[in-house]
């Protein structure tokens, strides 16, 4: 029963650790744009609510015009859960590519040591990369 405990314990804080690194990530991501990452997470979390509420509506309407079409609960249940399923596999698919794609440049080379850093390679490099960033947006 302890080791049960203790692995439990230990996916908990990795787990942590993790969502931890994301939001580091994020942060930094944020800062090298400009940005403010507190009014960018409120306008993720109202975004995030308002298309869970357009989906469920979407969905009873659905399964209300397949219940009225067929009579039958259980069909228009399983059509919907499989169009759930299928939509969701394609996103995963599809976050899996966008994140392969993702290089992560800017941050990596925030996050290099100066010591990593070639003679040839000034400090202002952040600085430029900063400026870019912010000359695009």
């Amino acid at each position: 029963m302890m080791k049960f405990l203790e692995h439990i314990k230990g996916l908990i804080s990795s787990k942590t650790e993790y969502s931890r690194g994301v939001y580091a990530l994020f942060k930094l991501e944020a800062k090298l744009a400009g940005l403010n990452l507190f009014p960018f997470l409120v306008g993720l979390i109202a975004l995030l609510a308002l298309t869970m509420t357009i989906w469920l509506v979407v969905m009873v309407l659905i399964g209300y015009v397949i219940l009225n079409l067929f009579k039958q609960p259980l069909t228009a249940i399983i059509t919907i859960l499989l169009l759930n399923l299928g939509l969701a596999l394609y996103f995963i698919r599809d976050m899996k590519q966008r994140l392969q794609q993702m290089s992560f440049a800017r941050t990596r080379d925030c996050l290099r040591a100066p010591e990593e850093r070639s003679e040839s390679e000034p400090e202002e490099r952040s600085v430029e990369v900063h400026s870019q960033a912010r000359g695009k947006s």
